[in-house]
C-alpha cells in the first residue's frame, strides 16, 4: 500500500469530497489528522466517460495524538513515524445516463495497521452506503451495509445496483470505519473515526 499526499492519478480537485480521519480523546476532545488520498481509474473504454475508480485515503497517528495534531509541520509525502494507521479504499462505477454522472459503490476494503508494539487496536467496525438521489429519477436510494473485519481487515463487495447522482449532495458515499487506541499497560485510550466518503 503506497500513497503520497496529493498525488494521484485523477486530479484530488476533481474529486467532490477529500477523507477524514478524527480522534477523540477519554477527555472528550476532538483532533483532526491530515490524510493522504490517491484515486486512480481501474478501467475506462476509449470514446468513453464510464469508468471504475478507486479512491484510497490512508490517515496516520502516534501514541502521542494531541501532539502530532497540534504540531503545525507541513504535511509530508510519507510518514514513516506512525503507531496506528488507518486506511480503506472505496470503488466505484462511474457511468452516465444522457448527461447525468451516476455513481455506484462497488467494493470496500481497508484495515487497522499497527507499527508500534505499545499499541492496541480494539473493537474495529464500520460500515459503508450509496445512498442519495437515485438517476433514474427524484426517488431515494437507500443502500447500505455493515463491514465484516476479518481481525483488522476487510474486503468485500456492496452487492449494491442502484446508480445515484453526487450532483446534490449524497447522504452518504463510501466507507466509515472506527476503533479504540489503547496503550498497553495503561488506561489511555482514543477513539478513531476514518471516512472515505465522495
Amino acid at each position: 500500500m503506497k500513497a503520497s499526499n496529493g498525488i494521484s492519478e485523477i486530479p484530488i480537485s476533481e474529486l467532490p469530497n477529500l477523507g477524514s480521519f478524527k480522534i477523540t480523546s477519554s477527555d472528550g476532545s476532538e483532533y483532526k489528522v491530515a490524510t493522504h488520498v490517491t484515486a486512480k481509474r481501474i478501467s475506462s473504454k476509449s470514446n468513453s466517460k464510464n469508468q471504475l475508480i478507486e479512491v484510497t485515503v490512508i490517515a496516520d497517528t502516534s501514541k502521542d495524538p494531541v501532539t502530532r495534531v497540534g504540531s503545525n509541520r507541513p504535511a509530508e509525502l510519507w510518514d514513516q513515524t506512525y503507531g496506528v494507521r488507518a486506511y480503506s479504499t472505496i470503488y466505484y462505477d462511474l457511468r452516465y445516463f444522457g448527461d447525468t454522472a451516476g455513481y455506484l459503490l462497488t467494493n470496500v476494503s481497508g484495515g487497522f495497521q499497527i507499527s508500534d508494539g505499545d499499541l492496541g487496536v480494539l473493537n474495529p467496525s464500520g460500515g459503508y452506503g450509496c445512498w442519495g438521489r437515485s438517476v433514474t429519477g427524484t426517488t431515494t436510494s437507500n443502500q447500505t451495509g455493515r463491514i465484516s473485519f476479518n481481525g483488522l481487515t476487510f474486503n468485500q463487495s456492496t452487492g449494491f445496483t442502484e446508480y445515484i447522482t453526487l450532483d446534490t449532495g449524497a447522504d452518504m458515499f463510501g466507507c466509515s470505519t472506527t476503533a479504540t487506541i489503547n496503550e498497553l499497560g495503561t488506561s489511555n485510550t482514543w477513539f478513531i473515526q476514518l471516512d472515505n466518503n465522495l
